[in-house]
């Protein structure tokens, strides 16, 4: 892998922390109806849990965005080694560069990306 300029590879991990904060917002969404329509305690903990993930998410993504907006402009990096310790491949992809810009966040929608992993609760 070559070079890129390590505000664009950092800008590439933002709108990947912000896609996730997305579908950490519904996942909030989603937790808060169930409580409200069985109303349990223990409820609360996990939709105060989710609520802190998707804040926790969208200030990465905020924090990114702001390095990658300071970054000088001739400061680059090879992203090859950081996204080879990414446990997912296609986030790797995505972050690396090695998808077409296009296809940067495509779990916007919502629908994860495929990895052929999946993983119960």
């Amino acid at each position: 892998m070559t070079s890129q300029p390590i505000s664009t590879v950092l800008g590439r991990g933002a709108q990947e922390a912000r896609a996730l904060g997305h579908m950490a917002a519904r996942l909030d969404e989603a937790i808060g109806a169930l409580s409200a329509h069985q109303g349990a305690d223990a409820d609360r903990a996990a939709l105060q849990s989710a609520d802190l993930l998707r804040q926790g998410i969208e200030d990465l993504a905020t924090f990114l965005e702001a390095i990658s907006e300071a970054a000088p402009a001739d400061c680059r990096i090879d992203p090859a080694v950081p996204v080879a310790r990414l446990a997912l491949r296609d986030l790797a992809a995505r972050i690396s560069g090695a998808v077409p810009e296009d296809g940067a966040a495509a779990h916007d929608s919502g629908v994860p990306p495929r990895s052929g992993e999946m993983t119960l609760l």
